[in-house]
């Protein structure tokens, strides 16, 4: 009973733009005409904390890579197994024009959610938060944006980087996103 009513305390903004359900799946385009795929799977705990695993992939392209995320009355927080540290991910409440940011031992994060505006994906059109991101790693500097929309979680994510004085950019959109039925 105690778990039914702190989840309910639980923003459940958040959890609309960064769906965790287990069983989820998303399958994106990027720009290359390649397929990536995301799914939630298993609980992982990483000290006092439980985090889902979200399943980051290439199709046909190894390693896979798990990402340990969590929703909290905070907002989205992913598991940086790197520096061993949280790294907010979308900040709560959701309000345009909110800021924060993240460093780390191999760069910095700077972000921002920028507004709420309407785009087209191969999945579909949808109202989508726009979140930008400049960040320095390694060096490298450049600058993510990421669209989430309600029920569906990311929807399109652009990434401009300057390595080494060239500027390499890469990108994806939604083709299909799965729900599991509900239990």
């Amino acid at each position: 009973m105690l778990l039914l009513i702190l989840a309910s305390l639980l923003p459940q903004e958040t959890e609309d733009y960064f769906p965790l359900k287990p069983g989820m799946t998303w399958e994106f385009e990027n720009a290359d005409g390649k397929t990536e795929t995301k799914s939630v799977g298993d609980v992982k705990k990483i000290g006092d904390r439980e985090y889902r695993l979200i399943r980051n992939a290439l199709v046909g392209t190894p390693p896979e890579r798990d990402i340990p995320a969590v929703v909290s009355a905070e907002g989205v927080t992913l598991f940086d197994e790197h520096d061993q540290v949280d790294v907010c991910w979308l900040k709560l409440p959701i309000k345009a024009g909110a800021e924060w940011t993240h460093k780390s031992r191999v760069g910095s994060l700077a972000m921002k959610l920028a507004a709420e505006e309407e785009i087209e994906v191969p999945a579909g059109k949808y109202k989508a938060l726009k979140v930008v991101a400049d960040l320095e790693v390694n060096g490298a500097k450049g600058r993510m944006t990421v669209w989430y929309a309600k029920g569906v979680g990311e929807v399109r994510s652009e990434l401009c980087l300057r390595v080494n004085d060239e500027n390499r950019t890469w990108s994806r959109r939604l083709k299909k996103v799965e729900t599991p039925p509900a239990r």
